[in-house]
């Protein structure tokens, strides 16, 4: 028999829980699948590109060393990159 979810309430514990837990103990199949939809902020448009693993694996590594979400550091990058081109 597989354990119950546990409730977590802040992101600590959540990554503790990934870090500590083994998870083949817990059923997935109980999971239900959810779309998270953010506002995108004022002077801000949505782009969606696919990357090799490698370049992402890269990516989320680089960006949990510079402790911004990824998205700000993939955005960080690609603004330097097409200014430093534009110049």
């Amino acid at each position: 028999m597989s354990k119950p979810w546990p409730t977590l309430t802040s992101d600590e514990e959540a990554e503790r829980f990934i870090d500590e837990a083994d998870l083949s103990e817990y059923d997935f199949s109980v999971g239900k699948r959810v779309r998270l939809v953010l506002q995108v902020p004022e002077g801000f448009d949505r782009l969606s590109v696919n990357l090799p693993s490698e370049d992402v694996s890269t990516a989320v590594r680089e960006a949990a060393a510079a402790d911004k979400p990824l998205a700000d550091y993939l955005g960080e990058l690609l603004h330097q990159a097409l200014a430093t081109k534009a110049a």
